[in-house]
């Protein structure tokens, strides 16, 4: 016994370890600076509007080790006149008194030992299904799962419901065996934590009917069923203080009649859907668990016979799996969190009675417990970006992006790879909400989502070395101006990434490229970068008529109408004959202002 529970430390500190030293790697990803600006902003103020799209538990537990620090906080009608959240969470991030690396750091300590409590939960679950030998295979899993480290170390939503969904289930399990006022009590706790979590976690509700509908005791279940659902309203109602309780019905219903219900733009291999397709999940779920996983838990269900008895174990991920594949927004492989713990479950009971098996099937399990780790390993510290090997991490880019691959976490990596090569700048278009300049990228801006945070200021071409980096979330035009807007970009090959998540192009005299990002800047009404592109591209390529036209234009909005009507007139002499009447046709509109 006392061995099993070193084993079961030891495991656990090695979860730990490894999500540290990850975080200490990686820039805050693009939603944790709202969230942790949510939860103090709930403490300190009361303000459940402020994110009041999100249930408000997590952030109020990231936010509580930065209750220690007397941080500054706008001024209350400023948030409330304010509607982008992301310029509000800026500020508290980047502007404060207490540096914004150890703001991220406290916010995913306390991520991170819950995580270690999912661990603990599942050892516990496993070692009274499985005995001493499941509950440590079971922990183990979970504890090198590249899946639940990636999430885990951040300050979101999703690994902090996944364990109150988990916990709730296993609380639900004991009560069922014997139901009673106080393990009714402590399963509707945890079902009003789970539910001030995530609004996905409602779906508990009809899941917790069903499974206490197939249970023995069901008679006896369902006079109790009622006080558990009010209770867990109840519980819900005091993450809100009570009195801003109302805040959870308006998210909720925004939730569910706008954004839910029209679906969010999905990309997935070169395809775009608003809403998605029905195999997204399946497919992210195919190569993004590791294949010992996938293995172990598709035998589990040959192995046990008696699946009824253990029907709490594969019923609850498969259930939460379809209603992933039936929902409209496909953004990420995270979604699918909660069905993870199930699956380490399954795999710690199938290793054990592989285990005792004949000795023939020995070396086959102790192959598939043994490489499991490496699945973590190999992947560090850039656990967002784990693919199988069914996909490569280094080819993700092209069927992935959004948080599968790319949220934001690599500034850090970018800003080591800079320094040791020593650029003068790099161009930039980078997915995300943390703020280069904090990590001193010297970076000329490429058009991205980062536009609506007042980050941009303009900066001279690069010298020497003309390098792109670009977001695989941006590579692909997502929340940009247009799905077509670096689609350009797609003919060139990266020659690197920073953590599989930003991709590095060596453009140093392109024509082409420079001709494209003198385009982009131009649609991005960045006129004066527009206007360096397109000189640069005819200084090397005098006969360019897309270029003089393209500058033209530019000196036209600039004011200069003189020098406009000479570089139409010069792209006059080279362009072909179908450009020709239409640009003669723009020459004369020009001379006639």
């Amino acid at each position: 016994m006392r061995k099993e529970k070193t084993i079961a430390g030891c495991l656990l500190l090695f979860f730990f370890f490894q999500g540290f030293f990850s975080i200490l790697e990686k820039s805050p990803t693009f939603d944790e600076p709202v969230h942790l600006t949510a939860g103090y902003l709930y403490w300190k103020k009361g303000l459940f509007e402020y994110n009041y799209l999100d249930p408000p538990l997590p952030n109020l537990l990231n936010a509580l080790p930065l209750l220690f620090f007397s941080l500054d906080i706008p001024p209350p009608s400023w948030i409330k006149n304010e509607k982008n959240i992301w310029a509000i969470s800026d500020r508290f991030l980047y502007h404060n008194r207490l540096d914004a690396q150890r703001i991220i750091l406290f916010g995913r300590i306390v991520s991170l030992l819950l995580g270690v409590s999912l661990g603990y939960l599942i050892y516990r679950w496993g070692k009274e299904e499985f005995g001493q030998e499941g509950g440590i295979l079971s922990l183990f899993f979970f504890s090198f799962s590249p899946t639940i480290l990636a999430h885990a170390r951040l300050t979101t939503t999703d690994l902090c419901a996944t364990f109150f969904i988990f916990l709730t289930l296993f609380l639900f399990k004991k009560f069922s065996v014997a139901p009673t006022f106080k393990k009714g009590i402590l399963t509707g706790t945890s079902l009003g934590f789970a539910i001030a979590s995530k609004h996905f976690s409602l779906f508990l509700f009809p899941l917790l009917l069903l499974l206490s509908s197939l249970s023995r005791n069901r008679k006896k279940i369902h006079l109790y069923m009622p006080g558990i659902f009010l209770f867990s309203l109840l519980v819900l109602a005091s993450t809100y203080g009570f009195y801003k309780f109302p805040v959870y019905w308006r998210g909720l219903f925004h939730m569910s009649t706008d954004i839910t219900a029209k679906g969010w733009l999905s990309f997935l291999h070169g395809n775009y859907r608003r809403g998605g397709w029905w195999y997204y999940f399946p497919f992210l779920f195919l190569v993004k668990t590791p294949l010992n996983i996938l293995f172990l838990s598709l035998l589990f269900f040959p192995f046990f016979f008696n699946l009824k008895k253990r029907i709490i174990l594969w019923l609850p991920p498969l259930f939460f799996f379809l209603l992933a594949m039936q929902s409209k927004i496909q953004i990420g492989h995270r979604h699918l969190l909660p069905v993870y713990p199930f699956l380490f479950l399954m795999c710690g009971g199938t290793g054990k009675r592989f285990l005792e098996l004949e000795k023939k099937w020995k070396p086959l399990s102790l192959f598939l417990i043994y490489t499991y780790p490496l699945n973590s390993f190999l992947i560090f510290p850039h656990y967002l970006a784990y693919f199988n090997g069914i996909l490569l991490p280094s080819r993700a880019y092209e069927w992935v992006a959004d948080s599968n691959i790319d949220w934001g976490q690599d500034l850090k990596g970018l800003k080591k790879w800079v320094e040791k090569k020593g650029l003068d700048k790099i161009y930039l278009g980078y997915y995300g909400t943390a703020d280069p300049n904090y990590y001193k990228i010297p970076y000329r801006y490429l058009p991205s989502t980062t536009a609506n945070l007042d980050r941009y200021h303009y900066t001279p071409m690069p010298k020497g070395k003309e390098i792109i980096a670009i977001s695989v979330t941006t590579y692909h035009s997502l929340y940009v101006k247009d799905l077509s807007f670096y689609r350009w970009l797609h003919k060139f090959k990266p020659f690197t990434s920073i953590g599989y998540s930003i991709l590095l192009f060596d453009i140093t005299e392109n024509i082409v490229a420079h001709l494209h990002l003198g385009i982009n800047y131009y649609r991005s009404m960045l006129f004066q970068e527009a206007k360096e592109e397109f000189e640069k591209v005819v200084r090397k390529d005098p006969q360019n008529p897309y270029a003089w036209f393209n500058l033209g234009k530019v000196y036209e909005i600039m004011g200069e109408k003189e020098k406009a009507i000479n570089c139409m007139e010069r792209a006059l002499k080279f362009c072909g004959d179908k450009e020709r009447v239409r640009i003669k046709r723009y020459i004369e509109e020009l001379k006639k202002k």
